[in-house]
């Protein structure tokens, strides 16, 4: 018999594909943390040294920062590890018995319950998932709602594009549009109309159960969902992340075990359920079975933190420098030139963001190899003290092969380029130089200055 999670309506051990942790015995003041978080759903309840509880039960901040999709495969695994210090803070609430979980004096939070009360009545239906909550280890009060594993909801100060795009009506640029996007290469297989299983908000019960939603609108990643069985009602549609791990392809309910329960509102309005979703699903679409696992392989990175580059001088694109990975975000990479020099307040002021394929980053070693001008750097300086390794060509983008007939660019032929003083206007340059692997040194007519261009841009 499996160890199970001792969390109430939970009971999930390491076949359901979720990691589980025991109780931090050596640890008294950690114990304790975690069984009264606990006994807020079961107050009769006591820990003992092999109680264990899953992720699904601690927020996104207790874990690496890693995308959703490779924690949650870490999670299945068994491998997901908790930060120090870590506590637990998302748990099922139990029904309540006064109000049918809609909300009412007894189960509102008084946070909660000010803002209601403020607008007139309680809401007819819950606004967001609220048979769960976290609870604030500080104050030990409920202060919100998230629902998915490992992952808490974005604060409501956030932006919003869900409820943007709703008011101003506007047409969202499909990810399609962006070759160097996650996902753009498998994207013809999320359209509208898709039918996915995704978590049922309005259930009343002790445990998550499921509901099959239709895509309605697409907006970059953003999918707005329809849950079966409301037909042209939109009041309650609402948005979800494609990539947030929160939905899923037909059949994946029966796979795991999960139970397919329909929404209240619905619930008396067909008389035979399977009937109606044997119709609605003849010939219908779903996600692919291993869309998470290509989501996960697009997102990876090559660079990491500490390794160096050279990349194009911001201060004179005539020329390269020698700069360090100090952040990645979303395949986006900070770079921080070696030599940076320091402002009057002593802030850094030399950085610079691109893509990890831009074609302004290159190895170590690359300007010397075409015979490019790259700055003198400080070997002294404090920079070097984080740089774990140089990178390597095979990180970066190999340009494609491109057959010219026997012709190629000349020095002192004319053409237009991007000006690099106003990157919003085309002017004329005049090609100074041509360099191996058809690198071409292009000087603006209408400024003083040099630019370093690949024919591949």
């Amino acid at each position: 018999m499996p160890d199970r999670c001792v969390a109430y309506g939970c009971g999930k051990s390491w076949e359901d594909g979720v990691t589980l942790y025991n109780f931090p015995n050596n640890d008294t003041e950690e114990f304790q943390k975690w069984e009264k978080q606990v006994q807020r759903t079961r107050s009769n309840w006591t820990a003992s040294p092999n109680s264990q509880l899953c992720c699904e039960h601690f927020g996104k901040e207790c874990f690496e920062n890693k995308p959703y999709p490779v924690l949650k495969a870490l999670a299945a695994k068994g491998q997901l590890k908790l930060k120090y210090g870590a506590v637990p803070t998302v748990f099922i609430r139990p029904p309540c018995t006064s109000c049918e979980g809609f909300g009412c004096n007894v189960c509102t939070p008084k946070a909660q319950r000010r803002g209601t009360l403020d607008r007139g009545t309680l809401p007819k239906r819950p606004a967001s998932r609220s048979h769960l909550f976290t609870v604030d280890v500080e104050t030990n009060r409920p202060v919100g709602s998230p629902f998915s594993p490992c992952h808490i909801v974005a604060a409501t100060g956030n932006f919003d594009w869900g409820a943007y795009l709703e008011k101003a009506g506007s047409l969202a640029a499909s990810v399609a549009c962006f070759r160097h996007a996650p996902l753009c290469a498998q994207w013809d297989d999320i359209t509208v109309r898709l039918k996915v299983e995704v978590l049922n908000t309005s259930a009343i019960l002790p445990s998550k159960v499921y509901w099959i939603a239709s895509i309605i609108q697409l907006a970059g990643y953003k999918a707005r969902l329809r849950y079966e069985g409301f037909e042209e009602d939109s009041s309650q549609d609402f948005w979800c992340s494609l990539g947030s791990g929160d939905m899923y392809p037909i059949g994946w309910c029966a796979m795991t075990g999960k139970l397919l329960v329909p929404p209240q509102a619905v619930h008396q309005n067909i008389s035979d359920w399977k009937e109606y979703l044997m119709n609605r699903l003849v010939g219908a679409r779903t996600l692919p079975v291993d869309f998470y696992m290509k989501l996960a392989e697009s997102m990876k990175c090559p660079f990491r933190t500490g390794m160096r580059v050279e990349v194009v001088d911001r201060t004179l694109v005539s020329q390269t420098r020698l700069a360090v990975v100090d952040t990645v975000t979303g395949g986006r990479l900070r770079l921080v030139y070696e030599d940076g020099e320091q402002e009057a307040k002593g802030e850094p002021l030399s950085d610079v963001w691109c893509h990890m394929w831009s074609p302004l980053l290159h190895p170590v070693g690359w300007s010397s190899k075409v015979g490019h001008v790259i700055k003198l750097a400080d070997v002294d300086h404090p920079t070097f003290r984080k740089v774990y390794c140089d990178s390597v060509p095979m990180l970066f983008k190999k340009p494609r092969t491109v057959y010219m007939e026997g012709g190629f660019f000349e020095v002192g032929m004319k053409l237009e380029a991007i000006n690099p003083v106003n990157l919003g206007n085309i002017c004329v340059a005049t090609i100074h130089k041509v360099m191996i692997e058809r690198i071409l040194i292009l000087g603006c007519n209408a400024v003083i200055f040099e630019l370093i261009l690949s024919m591949y841009t």
